[in-house]
């Protein structure tokens, strides 16, 4: 069995927010409209409404406190992109804390199986164009299938 690579797990997890309701996910990118939020893979256009891009900034094999590679722990950072309302990306985010933190032993979408997932960093902050945005990240430690 081979663990869920980090271009997986971005999929898997696009797919379980929408499934979920809490955005929106179309295999080529492309939305007309932007309710729910867009997902995006990566960076966010510039040119897009409210959204989330999901971006892996760290995946590890290792855990050197215990030794252990079988269950790769992969860091997301979903950049919600808000409106001018300060409260909009905040709610989503909470919303998608509500589902992922602190979760343990489930499956997302496509397949990949989760042992653990937890919010580890929040950050709020405003664009030049005054649209809110929330940067939440989360630790998923995965297992092979």
């Amino acid at each position: 069995m081979t663990a869920p690579t980090y271009s997986s797990l971005r999929v898997d997890l696009a797919k379980h927010l929408a499934n979920a309701g809490l955005c929106q996910w179309r295999d080529d990118g492309i939305y007309k409209k932007f309710t729910p939020p867009a997902a995006y893979l990566g960076v966010l256009p510039d040119e897009a409404g409210p959204s989330i891009g999901i971006i892996v900034y760290h995946f590890g094999t290792q855990d050197t406190v215990q030794q252990y590679t079988a269950s790769p722990r992969i860091r997301v950072q979903l950049r919600i992109k808000g409106t001018r309302n300060p409260l909009y990306a905040g709610q989503i985010a909470d919303d998608i804390y509500r589902l992922l933190h602190d979760q343990t032993n489930y499956q997302l979408d496509n397949g990949t199986a989760v042992i653990r997932s937890a919010r580890v960093l929040t950050v709020e902050e405003r664009d030049a164009t005054s649209v809110y945005h929330r940067v939440d990240s989360y630790e998923f430690v995965v297992n092979p299938q």
